[in-house]
């Protein structure tokens, strides 16, 4: 299956579970009425940042391996997809988000976080390795 293929029906597992509720498993929906898994939405720096921080680890990993600001894009599109095969994680780049609402606010509206949900938003740091997450659940969003 290609990339974009696999791109593709990681979306459509995303929009089947926020639509009717249901669960995607294995690539079938099983629903569940009432019963929801409590998905983990990680919020990443922007496509070309994410990719050009791929990048340098792949070439500090593999030297003589080069990548051009051009893949930079499709490195960090790679691993959304690799992270959406993972049933309830989803990826969201900065750039995707309403720039005028909190985090909180725009995942709940923009890409069907629920209260109960987890939001891991995640800083790069200075060095290859270096990353700050801040987490918390969405359901502060209770009181609001």
């Amino acid at each position: 299956m290609s990339f974009a293929e696999e791109t593709k029906l990681a979306q459509a597992r995303r929009q089947a579970h926020r639509r009717d509720g249901s669960i995607p498993i294995a690539g079938s929906i099983v629903a569940a009425k009432g019963i929801r898994a409590m998905a983990t939405f990680h919020v990443l720096p922007s496509r070309d940042l994410v990719g050009q921080r791929i990048s340098e680890i792949l070439t500090s990993f593999l030297p003589g391996l080069q990548h051009s600001p051009w893949d930079w894009p499709d490195l960090a599109e790679s691993l959304a997809g690799w992270v959406a095969s993972s049933s309830g994680n989803h990826v969201v780049y900065r750039e995707d988000l309403d720039e005028e609402a909190s985090v909180k606010e725009a995942l709940t509206r923009d890409f069907g976080a629920a209260l109960e949900d987890e939001i891991i938003e995640v800083h790069l740091g200075p060095g290859l390795s270096q990353f700050l997450h801040t987490r918390w659940s969405n359901e502060t969003r209770k009181a609001a």
